[in-house]
């Protein structure tokens, strides 16, 4: 979903000023509400969409975000979490505090703990456990996901480049990381 949304807002099919619903969004990606708001506030702070009072999004052309913008209790809590993050209070590998726990200690509701992890997940700064973790959620290496952040940007601009469809973007990348994998090795590099 927001993926999809980025594209279509950087490209121009989501046209500026165009104000499209929150359930119209939840619908046509088959969401949640609380996953269709994180990845609007996510859009938000891209300086691609404004969540400014209307029923909906309404998309921002190329002079972004409007200058003024009230902050949320969720804002507050995305806000203190990446200060916590960047002054490594929480440290890559490490699982977070249980939501019940940070929600009591902010002062705030569970669902807003829900909202910011989410949205800090799908930032990049945060993760759902894996199969062989304890349930919860990890904070993500920064330096790592922003290396792989910006080679998937790369491939995906490759891919587009040479006119490659999105259906054929998963056997592309497959074959492009054994190449990159292959060339680390050779080069006696961390892949």
């Amino acid at each position: 979903m927001l993926l999809t949304l980025r594209e279509e807002l950087r490209s121009g099919i989501w046209r500026p000023g165009t104000v499209r619903t929150q359930t119209g969004l939840r619908t046509r990606f088959g969401e949640t509400h609380l996953m269709t708001t994180a990845v609007t506030r996510v859009l938000r702070d891209e300086g691609l969409v404004a969540l400014d009072g209307l029923p909906g999004v309404r998309a921002l052309g190329p002079e972004g975000q409007p200058a003024h913008r009230t902050s949320t209790a969720t804002d507050q809590v995305v806000e203190t979490i990446r200060t916590r993050l960047t002054d490594h209070t929480y440290q890559p590998g490490e699982q977070m505090p249980p939501q019940q726990s940070l929600a009591i200690e902010l002062d705030t509701s569970r669902t807003t703990i829900q909202l910011a992890f989410l949205q800090l997940t799908l930032e990049g700064l945060l993760r759902r456990h894996q199969a062989a973790e304890t349930p919860g959620t990890y904070v993500l290496d920064p330096s790592r996901e922003a290396r792989e952040a910006l080679l998937l940007a790369d491939l995906q601009v490759a891919m587009r480049r040479g006119g490659w469809t999105r259906a054929e973007y998963p056997d592309a990348v497959e074959r492009a990381l054994h190449v990159l994998v292959g060339s680390a090795a050779r080069a006696g590099a961390e892949p």
